[in-house]
C-alpha cells in the first residue's frame, strides 16, 4: 500500500523530539499492587514470582493479608485467581497445595511447576511435579527415567522449565540404589507424553573431560534453561579442585569451566557457581560469572562466549557513571527474530551514582526501561526496581516484560511492559560499527512510537528509510530492505553512537499496513561509505 497521504504522514510524524523518562511508546500496565483486593482471599501484601508469554498472558504469585496463613498465597493469571494455597488437587487423592515454587508459562498457555503438598502421608511424599494441575510424578514415586537404576525413587524437586513442546526440564533429588549417597541430584527432561530421561546426574563424568564427576547442581530458577528446540543449559559442580570444579554445560557439552579463559583478555573464570543462565530459541546463550583479578571489574555477563557487560563499564545515557553490580536477578535473552539479527538481553544494573536513590535500573540491551527514583508508575515514583531472583521475566520474543517494583510508600507492585508488535528482520551491514535498530510502540493512531538506533558511528549522521512494502534489493554491499517511500536524511547521531526519538503514529494509517524501517549511516569505514542497521517491521493496528 503506497497512498501518498500515508507516506507524507509517516515522514512528518517521525520527525519529533527525543524520548525521555519511561519511554512513552512502551505501554505500562499495573497488574497487581499491595493493598489490592484478590477476590475473597484478601488484599495483596507482597508480590513474588512472575511469568509472561508471547501473547501477553501473565501469572503473578502474591501473598495476601488473609489471617489464615495456610491459604493466603495465590497465583493470579490475567487478573483472575488461578490457584490458591490449600486448594485441592486431582491427585494425589485428598492432597492440596501447601506452597508454590517455580512459576512457568509457555506460549500454549500451559504451566509446569513443583507444588509442595499438604494432606499426604508425611514428609516423604509431600511434593510433586505438575503439568498445569495434572500430576506427573510425586515424591516417593519410582522413576521410569532412562539413566537411573531400577528401583530409583524421587526424593524431592527443585525448579522446572517448560518449552512450547510442553516438555519439562527439572532438577530433582532421587535415591538411585547404584549411587552411594542416599540423596542424589539429577537434571531430567520429561516430555509431553510422559517419557522421563536423565540428562546429567550425580556421579556422571563430563564429556570430553577426564577426572571430575558431577556432585551438585545450581538449583535456583535461573541456573538452568530449556528452549523450544529442546536445547538445554545447566550450571553444576564437580569433585575437581575448587579452582576448576564449576561447569556450564550446553546439551551435555562443556560451554564454560572455572579456570578457563574468560572473555576478557588475561583473565580466567574464577567462579561460575550459581551463574544466571538463559538460552533463546535460536541457541544464543547468556550467563553471568566471576573472573579472577581486580574485584571492581570481576563480575561479567557473557553472550555466546563474548563479553556483553562488565563491572566498570559505562553505558550511553549514563555518562560519567560505571556499573558496580548486576544484582541477583535473571539475565534473559530474547529470540533474534531473524537469524542474522541481534539478540536482546534483559538485565539489571547498579551504577556508582553518589545518589543511591537513583542508581539502579532494568535494561533491555542499552535501553534503560525502568529507573528507581526517577520513573513513575501512575504518578508514583519507583522506589526500588527489584533486581532479585524473581524480580522480572520476559516473553520469548522480547515483546512483553513483567517486573516487580516497590513504589514510594513501599507499595509492592507488579507491572507489565508491552514494547509493541515490532519484528526485527536482520540484513544489517557493519563497517566502522554494527548499527542496531529497535522500534517501540503500539502502532495505533495518535499513539507514541520510538525509533532507536544504537552502535552508530559516534557524532555521525543517519538516514532513515521508511517503506510501506519491502524491496530487499542489493545496495552498496548490503541489502536495502524497505521500499524507499520516505527518506529522512541527515539525522544526527550523538557521541555515544545513539539516535533516539519519539513521534506520534499518524491517524489514518489503515489497520494491517506493514511499515518497514532501516537506517543507512554515513560511514567512511565502509567500502561504499555507508553502513546499515538491521530492518524492523510493524503492522498498524
Amino acid at each position: 500500500m503506497s497512498h501518498p497521504v500515508v507516506r507524507v504522514a509517516l515522514g512528518v510524524a517521525l520527525l519529533a523530539s527525543p524520548a525521555a523518562a519511561i519511554d512513552p511508546a512502551i505501554q505500562v500496565t499495573v497488574l497487581t499492587q499491595e493493598g489490592q483486593a484478590v477476590g475473597a482471599v484478601g488484599n495483596v501484601s507482597s508480590v513474588a514470582n512472575l511469568a509472561v508469554n508471547e501473547a501477553g498472558s501473565w501469572i503473578v504469585e502474591v501473598d495476601t493479608d488473609n489471617a489464615n496463613t495456610n491459604i493466603d498465597s495465590v497465583l493470579i493469571k490475567n487478573g483472575v485467581v488461578l490457584l490458591q494455597e490449600g486448594q485441592l488437587l486431582p491427585l494425589p487423592a485428598g492432597a492440596g497445595i501447601n506452597t508454590f515454587d517455580a512459576v512457568t508459562l509457555n506460549d500454549n498457555d500451559n504451566s509446569s511447576w513443583n507444588f509442595f503438598l499438604e494432606n499426604t502421608t508425611g514428609s516423604s511424599d509431600d511434593s510433586g511435579v505438575y503439568f498445569n494441575t495434572t500430576l506427573l510424578f510425586q515424591e516417593g514415586d519410582f522413576s521410569t527415567a532412562s539413566g537411573f537404576s531400577a528401583g530409583t525413587t524421587f526424593r524431592g524437586f527443585f525448579e522446572t522449565k517448560l518449552n512450547d513442546s510442553d516438555d519439562t526440564l527439572l532438577i530433582c533429588s532421587v535415591d538411585d540404589p547404584n549411587i552411594s549417597s542416599t540423596v542424589d541430584q539429577a537434571l531430567m527432561l520429561v516430555t509431553s507424553s510422559g517419557v522421563q530421561t536423565v540428562l546429567v546426574k550425580e556421579g556422571d563424568s563430563i564429556p570430553g573431560v577426564v577426572g571430575p564427576l558431577v556432585t551438585t547442581f545450581s538449583s535456583s530458577p535461573h541456573n538452568f534453561d530449556l528452549n523450544d528446540a529442546g536445547d538445554w543449559i545447566a550450571n553444576l559442580d564437580t569433585d575437581d579442585v575448587t579452582s576448576s570444579d564449576g561447569f556450564i554445560l550446553l546439551n551435555g557439552a562443556v560451554f564454560e569451566r572455572e579456570g578457563n579463559p574468560a572473555p576478557v583478555a588475561g583473565r580466567l573464570w574464577s567462579s561460575l557457581s550459581g551463574a544466571e543462565l538463559s538460552i533463546n530459541n535460536e541457541g544464543d546463550v547468556v550467563h553471568s560469572g566471576s573472573m579472577d583479578g581486580d574485584s571492581a571489574s570481576n563480575t561479567i555477563i557473557a553472550l555466546n562466549g563474548a563479553k556483553y557487560r562488565q563491572e566498570g563499564d559505562t553505558l550511553p545515557g549514563l555518562s560519567g557513571f560505571t556499573f558496580t553490580s548486576f544484582g541477583s536477578g535473571p539475565i534473559l535473552v530474547a529470540d533474534r527474530g531473524a537469524p542474522s539479527d541481534f539478540a536482546d538481553v534483559l538485565w539489571f544494573g547498579d551504577w556508582n551514582d553518589s545518589d543511591t536513590t537513583i542508581d539502579t535500573g532494568l535494561f533491555l540491551d542499552e535501553k534503560l526501561l525502568l529507573q528507581e527514583g526517577v520513573d513513575q508508575i501512575g504518578g508514583v515514583t519507583i522506589e526500588d526496581v527489584r533486581g532479585i531472583q524473581d524480580g522480572y521475566a520476559m516473553s520469548d520474543d522480547g515483546r512483553y516484560i513483567v517486573a516487580e517494583l516497590n513504589l514510594v510508600g513501599s507499595l509492592d507492585t507488579a507491572v507489565l511492559l508491552d514494547l509493541g508488535p515490532w519484528e526485527k528482520l536482520g540484513n544489517g551491514l557493519a563497517a566502522t560499527t554494527a548499527p542496531k535498530l529497535r522500534a517501540f510502540g503500539q502502532l495505533a493512531g495518535n499513539t507514541p512510537t520510538t525509533v532507536r538506533l544504537t552502535n552508530g558511528v559516534p557524532n555521525g549522521t543517519a538516514n532513515l528509510i521508511i517503506g510501506l512494502s519491502q524491496a530487499n534489493v542489493p545496495l552498496l554491499g548490503g541489502t536495502l530492505v524497505p521500499n524507499p517511500d520516505v527518506i529522512v536524511f541527515g539525522l544526527p547521531i550523538d557521541a555515544d553512537g545513539t539516535l533516539e526519538f519519539t513521534a506520534t503514529w499518524p491517524a489514518g494509517v489503515p489497520a494491517g499496513t506493514k511499515v518497514t524501517m532501516q537506517y543507512w549511516n554515513d560511514d567512511v569505514g565502509a567500502p561504499f561509505s555507508y553502513s546499515a542497521s538491521n530492518a524492523v517491521v510493524g503492522t498498524s493496528q
